[in-house]
């Protein structure tokens, strides 16, 4: 004889928990009009609804909270734009935005190489690169900046 398996009791009635303005605000400690301020810079995404019926989710607090640390860094609304921008996108060229923007004011160690006037190797820490192998491409560039008498 086969065992029943328990029935799944699955709550539909609980959906996503809606915040006002207001609310949003309390919970980033941050004034309506920097919310709203934030919305029209499109740093994060509209109400869902408009007027009295307008309301925001889960996803708003995540957006706007990411907005503020990025704010506490230093970063530049423009920059966080352009970050937006290139997160959102399909087109694969716009994630070089990422790097620069993620990499401005930021030490690292690397080594450089110059090769010529106005050309250099920059090998950076996290390449994974062992030295001997920086060594052995830097040979190989030097040889072929030769043959183009560079």
């Amino acid at each position: 004889m086969s065992e029943k398996k328990p029935t799944q009791v699955v709550d539909i009635s609980q959906k996503e928990k809606k915040y006002s303005i207001r609310d949003l605000a309390r919970i980033v400690s941050k004034s309506e009009r920097t919310i709203r301020f934030y919305i029209n810079e499109e740093l994060i995404d509209r109400s869902t609804g408009h007027g009295r019926g307008a309301y925001y989710v889960e996803k708003h607090v995540r957006q706007l909270k990411d907005v503020i640390a990025k704010r506490n860094l230093g970063m530049s609304i423009e920059d966080i734009k352009l970050r937006k921008e290139a997160l959102d996108s399909q087109d694969p060229t716009k994630k070089h935005i990422l790097w620069n923007i993620d990499q401005r004011g930021t030490v690292h160690n690397v080594t450089e190489v110059y090769l010529a006037e106005d050309i250099k190797v920059v090998v950076g820490e996290h390449s994974q690169l062992p030295q001997d192998k920086v060594n052995l491409l830097i040979t190989e560039i030097i040889k072929v900046l030769d043959e183009l008498e560079v």
